[in-house]
């Protein structure tokens, strides 16, 4: 479209029997090279109307717009940021190996672009395979030549990779050996596979996950016992850099290398009162005494819990000395906590901590005493006003996170003031955004804003004034306030 009159602010609609453009616009327009400066143009004494000069001039200055357009002079460093921000942003079901989602479209738009995704492995570093996109596919030998394509396109940088599955996948898949070649350089490994083809396809991997750290499991639900003889990943010399395990199913069962993890996060998505009740339920959650035991080494337990006792409860309270951080998530609406597990543990090195409720205030203070332990972030589920929560904050000065999640009594924000003077970020991301009352969160604020310097609102909140301007005194001073 032509620049709007500078008069009137019109667009006026350019004729196409013009005067040819120059060559030197023409291969610019073609391309997205950026010149380094653009000759002032002079236009030649012209027979034609007044109104076919001015359609031709307005043509020439669209063309120099487009031309010395900001995209063209983007570094190649800010370049490979949009980059990743576009992977980042596809849906993280997407197939790494359509060839028209990301990254291989960005290196259609142009030969400038395109050298610059070529020569940036990690655009190339993100391998997700579904097997059961590939049996439908007309030509299956093409995705393996894709395949192979993005791995040398990669060159040595680490891989994430993500295999799925609903079907059985066998050890002759022609794209396993692909994958295998790369081993050495998986970093990361989701497997959301049956266990007959998460044995196929790791058993050839033995001794090669030299860089593997983190792995991602959604158990199958036939995988009961454990499986000794597999020790793909438990052996130290197959996997010596594993230190993170995300779980979801039934965990306990997988043979895995427990004493040597630091991390280990457990995902139960459809846990609900619902299946509270269901044994299979408490056979897959209620193990976390059992996988506590198992982590040695463990700095992060994030997991589901119930208020079931365990089997065999210690006698004495478990210790873990490196357990920085405890995440338990009970069941939604019920006042059924995490209290009938916490007064087994010892926790001397816990700093961040969650979720608590009202029926685990005592437990907490329990265990804080008993382990002598100084928390710096609390997580809270305040789906009630209650006075044993904000006593339990008092006593915490050190906190300097605060995260609420759910439903959340309107009063437990204004209970706040005059309780942790430390905090530096408050978390209400998770929180309805029709519970959260514009009033309380600016006096809120407003109190402490010398300290305060994160604050985190859920997507959806719409406050009377925006937050740029209701809060710009604050920004000014250094306060980051936005939706999440």
């Amino acid at each position: 479209m032509a620049p709007p009159c500078s008069c009137c602010g019109a667009h006026v609609n350019i004729p196409l029997n013009l005067t040819p453009r120059s060559a030197r616009i023409t291969d610019l327009l073609i391309s997205n090279v950026c010149p380094s400066f653009m000759k002032r143009f002079i236009f030649a004494p012209s027979s034609l109307p007044l109104v076919h000069q001015r359609h031709q001039e307005l043509r020439d200055l669209n063309d120099i717009h487009t031309v010395m357009h900001p995209i063209r002079r983007l570094p190649l460093d800010v370049l490979r940021e949009i980059f990743l921000i576009c992977l980042d942003d596809q849906d993280p079901r997407a197939d790494s190996l359509d060839t028209h989602g990301m990254p291989w479209v960005l290196v259609q738009v142009s030969s400038q672009w395109r050298v610059a995704g070529l020569s940036f492995p990690r655009l190339w570093s993100r391998v997700h395979v579904s097997f059961d996109t590939l049996a439908l596919h007309p030509h299956p030998e093409r995705l393996s030549h894709v395949l192979w394509l993005q791995l040398s396109r990669s060159k040595q940088y680490p891989l994430e990779v993500e295999l799925s599955s609903y079907t059985h996948v066998s050890e002759m898949h022609p794209i396993l050996p692909h994958l295998w070649d790369t081993s050495n350089r998986w970093r990361t490994l989701l497997l959301d596979l049956t266990d007959a083809s998460m044995r196929n396809v790791l058993a050839p991997v033995h001794g090669k996950l030299h860089a593997l750290e983190l792995v991602s499991i959604k158990a199958p639900d036939n995988h009961i016992e454990e499986d000794t003889g597999f020790d793909v990943l438990s052996d130290v010399q197959s996997a010596p850099a594993l230190r993170a395990l995300h779980v979801s199913g039934s965990p306990a069962s997988l043979c895995i290398p427990w004493s040597r993890l630091e991390e280990y996060v457990c995902h139960q998505p459809n846990f609900d009162m619902r299946s509270y009740y269901r044994e299979d339920t408490h056979a897959a959650i209620d193990n976390n005494m059992m996988i506590l035991r198992k982590l040695d080494s463990a700095r992060t337990f994030k997991s589901p819990c119930t208020d079931q006792f365990p089997s065999h409860p210690p006698n004495t309270p478990l210790r873990r000395q490196n357990l920085t951080s405890l995440w338990l998530e009970a069941p939604k609406f019920t006042d059924m906590g995490i209290s009938q597990l916490l007064p087994m543990l010892d926790l001397p090195a816990l700093r961040s901590f969650g979720w608590i409720r009202v029926a685990d205030v005592n437990a907490v203070h329990d265990l804080l005493i008993r382990s002598n332990c100084t928390l710096t972030t609390i997580g809270l589920k305040p789906m009630i006003y209650s006075l044993g929560l904000l006593a339990l904050l008092h006593q915490s000065d050190a906190v300097e996170t605060l995260v609420l999640k759910d439903s959340m009594d309107p009063a437990f924000l204004s209970g706040l003031n005059g309780k942790l003077p430390c905090l530096a970020l408050l978390d209400l991301s998770e929180v309805p955004p029709f519970e959260i009352k514009e009033a309380t969160i600016w006096r809120l604020v407003n109190a402490r804003r010398r300290r305060l310097k994160d604050v985190r609102l859920p997507y959806g909140y719409e406050p009377s004034v925006p937050l740029e301007e209701q809060y710009a005194a604050m920004i000014k001073e250094g306060l980051n306030i936005g939706l999440y």
